[in-house]
């Protein structure tokens, strides 16, 4: 018995002088995708986020990885996290997002902070808690099944459908939109507003698209939706904007020697208004990209 309690006297010294668990904080400095060290500083946080580490993305990094956040997860101003990979935030984790983010699927059980533009190329899941502070949150699906989708003149908008459950919430300062890509046409249109408007595409370089809408005031948009397509008649979703900033995209010239892309506003009041498609033809990959306007039939 005495040396029991010697066993657990010692023991419990051990607990008692062992330290806790020291939080970490990773940075990622340079550009490039996620699994290569070289990226971050100290060094490589791996896939799984723990619960007393901070991740921060300070450059463009391309998500080559499914990610899972028990801990904190940050994209900075002016930076991207990009990839058709799955990422989970768990109960304990958060992500924060002031950037161009991009996943496959993003399924959060804890919380979402949102300042810049977040999308999802298929399900967006929520099940605790997302904060979209004036900016959008998109996704092919939107499900808002136990969670809460609060913000301040923030947007949800769905490329499929939206659904919310009995036992969830959207705040009463945002908008929340379900427009199927193949269902844009024109509604009630100001023909004046429109015939000013139109898609300005050009090279950047061999890799990169530079995509705006000369002329937007802002203030009359909640959001701009682009979507592209190889044949001109065939569109899919290729990202969402709630302002008229020069966004860029992958230059598809591989695809096919003719792109096409449109976009449609959707206005504060409801409407919404397809621009004419504009194409770019990649004649000369060295030089400067030809881009020409193709009227609606």
């Amino acid at each position: 018995m005495k040396n029991f309690y010697k066993l657990l006297l010692a023991t419990a010294a051990c607990v008692a002088i062992t330290p806790d668990i020291e939080a970490r904080t990773f940075t990622a400095v340079q550009s490039g995708k996620w699994t290569d060290p070289k990226l971050w500083q100290p060094y490589y946080p791996g896939s799984v986020i723990s619960a007393e580490d901070s991740v921060i993305v300070n450059s463009n990094v391309t998500l080559n990885t499914g990610l899972i956040i028990h801990g904190d997860l940050k994209i900075t101003k002016g930076s991207t996290l990009q990839g058709n990979k799955d990422v989970l935030v768990e109960k304990s984790g958060s992500l924060s997002n002031q950037g161009n983010t991009v996943f496959g699927r993003l399924t959060n059980e804890g919380k979402v902070d949102n300042d810049l533009i977040l999308e999802t190329m298929q399900d967006f899941r929520n099940n605790g808690i997302i904060n979209n502070s004036n900016t959008t949150v998109a996704g092919t699906h939107l499900l808002n099944e136990s969670g809460t989708a609060t913000g301040n003149g923030g947007s949800y908008f769905a490329n499929g459908t939206v659904v919310s459950q009995p036992n969830a919430t959207f705040g009463k300062k945002v908008e929340v939109f379900e427009a199927p890509a193949q269902a844009f046409r024109p509604t009630d249109l100001d023909e004046s507003f429109f015939a000013n408007l139109y898609i300005d595409i050009y090279q950047l370089g061999g890799k990169e698209l530079a995509l705006s809408i000369p002329n937007l005031k802002d203030e009359n948009i909640l959001a701009v939706v682009y979507e592209r397509s190889l044949d001109g008649k065939n569109f899919e979703y290729l990202f969402s904007s709630n302002s008229n900033k020069i966004h860029t995209t992958e230059n598809y010239y591989t695809l096919s020697k003719t792109m096409f892309y449109r976009a449609t506003l959707i206005t504060k009041a409801g409407k919404q208004i397809v621009l004419p498609t504009t194409a770019i033809r990649n004649d000369n990959m060295d030089g400067e990209t030809l881009s020409f306007a193709m009227p609606e039939k």
